[in-house]
């Protein structure tokens, strides 16, 4: 399975662009890198133009999995370039939002040991379930299924 990580870099360059950068693990499971570019904004038409460039370069191989920040235009051209692909939202960018949002720390441990947690399939699937109901957020996650942000 082909997975695919973007990291941004926003504006810690000379000409103050966002770097993307695509990341991916070999066979050791250790992290390369399998390309990076500046880009001029953060547009959808520059991430389809990056995606479509980076397919290209890859020979037309798409990735299985998605992994970014959430940008909404990196989000809709990820949408329209790799339209059978899966895209997640990274680990660290979950719990960094919910730590600086969120000021229940009982939820923010909760929260932090479900995103960085050894489980298995089952066991996230009951934990998750079991924290959702803890802390009354059935409606919550009811919306974000909704609108697409979970399968």
């Amino acid at each position: 399975m082909f997975i695919f990580f973007l990291l941004f870099l926003y504006r810690k360059n000379l000409y103050n662009w966002p770097l993307v950068i695509f990341s991916d693990t070999n066979h050791h499971q250790q992290t390369i890198i399998s390309g990076f570019r500046l880009l001029e904004d953060e547009k959808i038409p520059s991430y389809k133009w990056l995606l479509d460039t980076f397919l290209e370069v890859m020979h037309q191989k798409q990735p299985k999995v998605v992994i970014t920040d959430g940008d909404e235009s990196m989000k809709e051209a990820i949408r329209t370039e790799f339209p059978n692909d899966t895209h997640r939202l990274c680990t660290w960018h979950l719990a960094r939002i919910a730590v600086s949002n969120i000021k229940n720390n009982n939820f923010c441990a909760a929260f932090k040991t479900a995103m960085y947690g050894h489980f298995v399939i089952e066991k996230f699937d009951q934990y998750w379930t079991d924290m959702v109901a803890a802390f009354g957020l059935e409606e919550l996650t009811n919306n974000m299924h909704n609108h697409g942000y979970t399968n």
